[in-house]
């Protein structure tokens, strides 16, 4: 992604500022080892997410609930990463909410889609191991 973002003509104008925030997103994830703690208003509204994922059926595109409860916990832990934690010391509802619109827009890609089909072993592991 950095030599994408460097080279010329390796990023179209519209994809530079994804490609950056993204790249800036997997460092602070790569610097965390766990996320910091979800508080009560992220809580209820992940659990409306894994929801609407269900009642939705937005886990047809990945051939089965497990893998799309399993993608939509990755997300959760994704965007809990790396993000500021708030005066409760749980991380930023406001952050944490952003960077999960951003992990949504993102695996709704048809070639991210593609990778995560061919990935969908890891993401029923994901849902099947989830604590």
């Amino acid at each position: 992604l950095e030599g994408a973002l460097e080279s010329p003509g390796g990023v179209r104008g519209f994809e530079v500022a994804f490609s950056r925030a993204l790249l800036d997103r997997l460092r602070a994830a790569d610097a965390d080892a766990d996320p910091p703690p979800l508080g009560r208003r992220s809580r209820a509204w992940f659990g409306l997410v894994i929801r609407s994922t269900l009642l939705g059926k937005l886990f047809r595109p990945l051939g089965s609930p497990a893998a799309g409860l399993g993608l939509a916990l990755v997300g959760i832990r994704v965007a809990a990463l790396g993000q500021p934690l708030d005066a409760d010391g749980f991380a930023d509802h406001e952050a944490v909410g952003r960077a999960y619109a951003a992990w949504s827009r993102l695996t709704s890609n048809e070639a991210v889609l593609r990778v995560l089909r061919a990935a969908r072993p890891a993401l029923v592991d994901a849902f099947l191991h989830a604590t």
